[in-house]
């Protein structure tokens, strides 16, 4: 992709992200965009900061949204389970793959040097950055609008596990023997209005299994 203009590259990030036009302002969006190795290239008194802030914000939106979607779609698990699914949902690379699915990585504000060693692409990056994304939504539209976005990024995760492939992390995973007993059921005939419904959702053998995504349709 050509070298894109600061506007465009705001107007791209905010139509992937389903917003209206004009709803980041121009200095978040791009502080949203502007990696660390960006900064260090610039002449001192340039201005603006990299994403790290917002990052350590959006990480905890992110954490919330999920954490409220899975506690109420799931009141029967415990806490602990609770807390291996949103791991499941909100680890690196399942953040790196929402990025990519919106083309985040070419519109990012780059170095010089982590463009040659492959930055776009990196999961570590990606991630962060989508954090960060996450974090500009938040303070320029509200929590209740974050959370839209949130639904849409992850959507792909929950039809994952519908499937049965949204795996666990490695470092949570249990014995055979406990992988194999289901942590909670759930029945909610009223909830299939919604597009999509939390009727059944227990860890079997290695993975999780949903009979439905738990996030609706926008």
């Amino acid at each position: 992709m050509a070298e894109l203009a600061d506007h465009e590259r705001v107007a791209l990030l905010t139509g992937r992200l389903g917003l209206r036009e004009g709803a980041l302002p121009l200095p978040l969006a791009l502080e949203a965009l502007r990696h660390g190795s960006h900064l260090h290239e610039r002449r001192p008194g340039d201005g603006g900061r990299s994403n790290e802030r917002l990052e350590f914000l959006g990480d905890a939106v992110v954490g919330l949204a999920v954490s409220e979607r899975c506690a109420a779609l799931f009141p029967q698990c415990a806490e602990g389970e609770l807390t291996r699914l949103r791991a499941s949902l909100v680890k690196a690379e399942s953040l790196a793959a929402a990025a990519r699915r919106i083309g985040l990585g070419e519109l990012l504000l780059l170095g010089r040097g982590e463009e040659r060693s492959g930055g776009r692409e990196k999961q570590s990056l990606l991630a962060d950055a989508l954090e960060a994304v996450v974090a500009a939504v938040y303070l320029a539209c509200g929590l209740a609008t974050a959370a839209e976005v949130i639904d849409r990024l992850l959507g792909p995760l929950f039809d994952a596990a519908v499937q049965g492939t949204l795996s666990r992390p490695r470092r949570a995973r249990r014995s055979k023997a406990a992988r194999s007993t289901p942590c909670c059921q759930r029945r909610r005939d009223d909830a299939a209005r919604r597009g999509y419904r939390a009727s059944n959702a227990c860890w079997a053998q290695g993975r999780w299994l949903l009979s439905a995504p738990i996030f609706g349709h926008l």
